[in-house]
């Protein structure tokens, strides 16, 4: 990737790792998390993607 050999050129902005963190997917077995918390994950931001989209708006507009 272009971007990791100019990340390298200069070091000290940002790291590799930090990049990645960024750019790539990453997921993660979350069963464990939700069982502590003791509640549900629920159904996902895209089921309730159309419920946010005006909240989205209005702060984008806002911008």
């Amino acid at each position: 990737m272009r971007v990791l050999e100019r990340l390298r050129e200069v070091p000290g902005r940002i790291s590799e790792r930090q990049f990645a963190l960024l750019a790539l997917d990453h997921w993660y077995e979350s069963e464990e998390v939700w069982r502590l918390a003791g509640c549900a994950p629920g159904p996902g931001p895209l089921e309730r993607l159309a419920q946010a989209a005006p909240w989205y708006r209005a702060h984008l507009a806002a911008g």
